[in-house]
């Protein structure tokens, strides 16, 4: 079996494209397995769900830097019924500060190319550095399980996806954390050369 790795080397990603659209909806459409009852309900001290729509806030940890994220939430989403999850990656923004840069991915490119799928989407703003640094696993890992935890989300489809910077991460998390994800769709960027006309 090839790991992530090597496909990410054999297979080239020009654009996120309508057939990465169809993939993600093909494997987050599998049939889902319903939750035991009750185990979607929130406990009576939690913040309530929010409403449909997109939202950007800061998920604050105890000794650890704040996490900025934007969260987009279907008009289909029902506690009652476990639906799909995407985390979403943003790009590179080099030295600059990457507060609110989920939440314009998720507005400008993920979020209309993957409405569709009636998916929760989670974008998180990078902790000072790219994906795979230790901070932003301890950070992003942080969200996923709040967003676990307060939503109904079946755990057979949540899928990573990302864009450039993005992309790379996407394939660092759906090596390193394959118990979190179902599917991995990057597009990463590379230099263009004369065997790629």
């Amino acid at each position: 079996m090839m790991s992530l790795d090597g496909i990410s080397k054999h297979v080239h990603f020009r654009r996120m494209s309508p057939l990465c659209a169809a993939m993600a909806y093909a494997i987050l459409s599998l049939p889902i397995a319903l939750l035991p009852n009750g185990a979607a309900a929130q406990g009576a001290g939690d913040p309530p769900v929010l409403a449909p729509g997109l939202h950007e806030l800061t998920l604050t940890r105890a000794g650890e830097p704040a996490i900025g994220y934007a969260i987009s939430i279907p008009p289909t989403y029902s506690p009652a019924t476990p639906g799909p999850l995407i985390l979403a990656l943003h790009f590179g923004v080099g030295d600059r500060d990457a507060t609110g840069v989920g939440g314009d991915i998720l507005k400008g490119l993920i979020g209309p190319a993957l409405v569709g799928l009636g998916a929760i989407i989670v974008a998180p703003d990078s902790v000072r550095g790219n994906w795979s640094s230790a901070e932003n696993e301890k950070a992003v890992n942080a969200l996923l399980d709040m967003v676990m935890a307060r939503y109904a989300i079946d755990k057979k489809r949540v899928a990573v996806t990302g864009y450039s910077m993005g992309g790379t991460g996407s394939w660092h998390w759906a090596e390193k954390f394959p118990e979190r994800f179902s599917a991995a769709i990057a597009r990463i960027l590379r230099p263009t050369t004369a065997e790629d006309a």
